[in-house]
């Protein structure tokens, strides 16, 4: 059953980036060259988590919106995996503060991008919504506060089903109303996917 959900959210995964990659399709060559430097950024910043931490790396699968990492097991104790959740935000957070010396924001430099999608990535990824870092490190960090392990995955997938709904109920009306939301449309999906596959990142 652990296996045919984890084939469901890659099978998600894939399919939703297709549609990154049409979308992009249509965006700046030096908007798309600064989103992949910052997804990369962000997923190193796991992979120097996890090396650091001594855990194993059996692969990594990369895709338009971040990656999938393989570690064969649980991340070490509960913090161990908090902080590792944590490292790819942070790191985001570290690009985007290197980022702004050489930013410039009348030109619209790639530095600009960078730094703009790498504080966006930062962000964003801290939500605790399903498949996003926010919510394997509050799963993580519920698990060690709370000595009942039920009580503890219970409250986390309320805390993600109550964002995810509202998530995607907010890009709902950014849609209707100025019709500027594909791409949150599109991770909202996802997130939901994920969320009914009992899967994350």
């Amino acid at each position: 059953m652990k296996r045919s959900k984890k084939a469901l959210s890659l099978l998600c995964a894939i399919i939703l980036s297709v549609f990154w990659g049409i979308c992009l399709a249509s965006e700046p060559p030096k908007t798309v060259f600064a989103l992949v430097l910052a997804v990369l950024l962000h997923e190193f910043g796991h992979i120097a988590a996890i090396k650091a931490a001594r855990l194993p790396l059996r692969g990594v699968l990369f895709l338009p919106f971040g990656a999938l990492i393989d570690t064969g097991a649980r991340l070490g104790s509960y913090l161990t995996e908090c902080a590792v959740y944590l490292a790819g935000p942070m790191a985001s957070f570290a690009g985007a503060a290197a980022a702004v010396f050489s930013a410039d924001a009348e030109k619209m430099n790639i530095a600009f991008y960078f730094c703009v999608l790498s504080l966006g990535l930062g962000c964003f990824n801290l939500l605790p919504l399903p498949g996003l870092d926010g919510a394997g490190a509050l799963s993580a960090l519920l698990l060690y506060l709370l000595p009942d392990m039920y009580t503890a995955e219970r409250a986390a997938r309320v805390v993600q089903a109550a964002f995810s709904v509202l998530f995607w109920l907010g890009a709902g009306v950014l849609w209707l109303a100025y019709d500027i939301a594909a791409y949150p449309l599109l991770l909202s999906v996802f997130f939901l996917i994920r969320l009914f596959c009992g899967g994350d990142s």
